[in-house]
């Protein structure tokens, strides 16, 4: 298994990601728990349409493990299956781990907040059974400022404190943690 793995890092640094997403296939075929396979076959969907931040969160992801950081599976496994929101708007990975009948577009889910009034019952209409797909960060930034707005600041903090993290560099994300702190 370790081989299957190591061959399929190498891959997925030589830009060689269907590759890299049909080895790591493989081995959570043969163990569907590895949750590592699981979050690198993520990265390698990722990589295909964003693969300088495929790249930068895989190099992250590796050097968590590397250096034995307790928080790298738990962090990168909660944004795998968590939050309700996912990296990539078509992603094969999807078709793995997301029942597609439960999922909805952020530009559908903005139209169901006009038809229902109002982002709070939009929301609370599907919280526990739909998962909301953001393609992009202005939608991200997007959906977090409707959930402080709407008085759901605890998911919203749970949202930036996974994407600040992972996105060390990104502006919006710290200076809204510093105000939940202020």
């Amino acid at each position: 298994m370790k081989k299957l793995k190591n061959s399929a890092k190498l891959k997925f640094k030589n830009g060689e990601y269907k590759m890299a997403f049909e080895i790591f296939t493989k081995i959570i075929e043969l163990d569907p728990f590895d949750t590592e396979a699981k979050i690198s076959l993520l990265l390698c969907d990722y990589a295909i349409d964003n693969e300088e931040d495929a790249n930068l969160l895989f190099e992250l992801y590796n050097s968590a493990k590397s250096n034995n950081i307790g928080f790298s599976d738990e962090l990168f496994e909660k944004l795998l299956q968590d939050t309700k929101v996912n990296l990539s708007q078509k992603s094969i990975v999807d078709n793995i781990f997301i029942d597609d009948s439960n999922i909805i577009e952020y530009k559908d889910f903005k139209q169901l907040v006009i038809d229902r009034g109002s982002f709070k019952v939009a929301f609370e209409d599907m919280i526990f059974s739909v998962k909301v797909v953001i393609d992009n960060k202005d939608d991200f930034i997007d959906f977090i400022t409707q959930l402080l707005d709407n008085g759901y600041k605890n998911s919203a903090l749970n949202y930036l404190e996974s994407a600040a993290l992972l996105f060390p560099h990104e502006e919006f994300f710290h200076k809204t943690i510093e105000n939940f702190k202020a």
